[in-house]
């Protein structure tokens, strides 16, 4: 670590160990980002609040359901979502809930910015109004030996058409990928409910979410890497100057598509 942070600005990792990546941080002296561990994934989690941002033109006070495994996504959506000011809904089936650290943290985040934070074992609880609804794979990196373990335990979280009914007529989906159609979401709700709204036929939301995350690494991820990694709550984080300047470069550089009109 104090030998690259000789040759380098920063560093973006990915790897499996939370700690592996925390003792690099320490012992750096230059920006150390997140890019995946077993216990965290907040470059995506970023990326996905970009994406709603553009599709719905505000964070605050949005209502996001996550359905599937209280992963590593899960735990940064607790993070990210309630830091901000959404709503958030979870629904886990028992075994495969998020890690009591980020339980506490997310009540501890919805308490301070007034905002609701619902663990459920029913998804149609979770998604009920929801503006926004996430999920992931059900067995992710390492853990390919749970697959069929982890079918019969998900069974019922799948994000599908009578799952949609229940969230708000506008909602959109979102998955990090790669999507394992027919498995925690199915084929009708990715080619029609991830649909962007002002976007060409096909272009799809999920693809979207993907291109954003390339877009936005250097402009939006690591403006916010050391507050949003170490889990520091901003005071001022809620639609502050330096997200307003963030939404106002990218309008002015063309990367909100049909949205860069918008007032």
């Amino acid at each position: 670590a104090r030998v690259l942070s000789r040759y380098l600005d920063g560093i973006m990792i990915r790897t499996f160990s939370q700690k592996g990546i925390e003792t690099l941080a320490e012992c750096s002296s230059i920006p150390i980002i997140n890019g995946l561990t077993d216990e965290e994934h907040p470059c995506q989690v970023l990326a996905d609040l970009m994406t709603i941002r553009e599709k719905k033109l505000i964070l605050e006070g949005l209502k996001v359901a996550y359905i599937g495994d209280g992963n590593n996504m899960c735990n940064s959506l607790i993070v990210g979502c309630l830091t901000i000011g959404m709503h958030l809904s979870i629904a886990n089936p028992i075994g495969y809930k998020p890690p009591q650290y980020y339980t506490d943290k997310g009540l501890e985040l919805a308490k301070e910015n007034n905002v609701s934070f619902i663990m459920t074992e029913n998804p149609e609880d979770a998604v009920v109004d929801a503006d926004v609804i996430i999920t992931d794979v059900w067995a992710s990196m390492g853990q390919e030996d749970e697959a069929k373990k982890r079918q019969i335990a998900f069974k019922g979280y799948q994000v599908n058409s009578d799952l949609m009914k229940l969230a708000k007529a506008d909602a959109i989906v979102l998955h990090c990928l790669p999507a394992h159609r027919e498995e925690e979401i199915t084929e009708d709700v990715i080619e029609n409910h991830l649909m962007t709204h002002d976007l060409p036929p096909l272009d799809l939301m999920i693809r979207t979410s993907g291109e954003q995350r390339i877009s936005n690494y250097l402009l939006w991820q690591l403006a916010y890497a050391e507050l949003y990694f170490t889990s520091v709550a901003w005071p001022d984080f809620k639609e502050n100057q330096l997200y307003e300047a963030i939404y106002d470069y990218q309008k002015r550089n063309r990367r909100f598509g049909g949205l860069t009109e918008t007032k």
